[in-house]
């Protein structure tokens, strides 16, 4: 069963739980999925499309800081598809170097918010067994974490202030999603659905299959 309501954005598709129980803060967020292989839909402009694959705490209102790692999926109109590794305290952005993938491996993905101004995220190839991880601080004290939502989002990213054309992802299925206060696991039960939704049409269909499993189809 699942009591999900909608949320149509410009640039999120996913899940997100919003908020956690009464004096409840979400810590840590985990998801896992299998690298797609993106394309550039007919029609689209530019040389290349992307998208990013994610998994983050707060950040799902426009006030709120995001603590975030993923993976940004690019490929060019020709077809060649490069993946990088990232993390982000919004809007401290670093990739990772030297992290290998391509399509079809299984990366899992961990945010753990240590304390309100420092974070842990963890991205793991689990088809490799290749794993980074980076501490970070809070970039100002007007970007601590409050835990108030956890997310598992595909995302049409912006770069130089505007958004990149969006990729062709397929189908992303996020498996293993928790979210963990400091005494209880959370799954999607009562998430909350975002739908990518430009010049108004909707580009994703997003369906809750079971309390740890959801998938996002282009």
């Amino acid at each position: 069963k699942n009591d999900s309501s909608t949320i149509f954005s410009p640039n999120w598709a996913g899940a997100s739980i919003d908020p956690p129980p009464i004096g409840q803060t979400f810590n840590y967020v985990i998801g896992q999925f299998t690298l797609p292989t993106p394309s550039c839909p007919p029609g689209s402009s530019g040389d290349s499309c992307g998208a990013s694959v994610w998994v983050g705490i707060d950040g799902d209102k426009p006030t709120r800081p995001l603590l975030q790692a993923g993976i940004s999926l690019e490929v060019s109109n020709t077809g060649i598809v490069s993946y990088q590794a990232w993390s982000e305290w919004v809007p401290n952005f670093e990739f990772f170097d030297n992290f290998s993938m391509s399509a079809g491996d299984e990366i899992s993905i961990s945010v753990k918010a240590v304390t309100p101004s420092e974070g842990i995220v963890t991205v793991t190839n689990i088809s490799t067994g290749q794993s980074v991880s980076r501490t970070l601080d809070a970039p100002d004290s007007t970007q601590t974490l409050i835990g108030q939502s956890a997310e598992w989002i595909v995302e049409d990213y912006g770069l130089s202030g505007s958004l990149v054309p969006f990729a062709n992802f397929g189908t992303v299925i996020f498996t293993n999603c928790a979210a963990s206060t400091e005494s209880e696991t959370h799954n999607l039960d009562n998430a909350f659905i975002w739908e990518l939704d430009q010049a108004g049409q909707a580009l994703t269909n997003v369906v809750i299959a079971s309390p740890t499993e959801f998938s996002i189809q282009y």
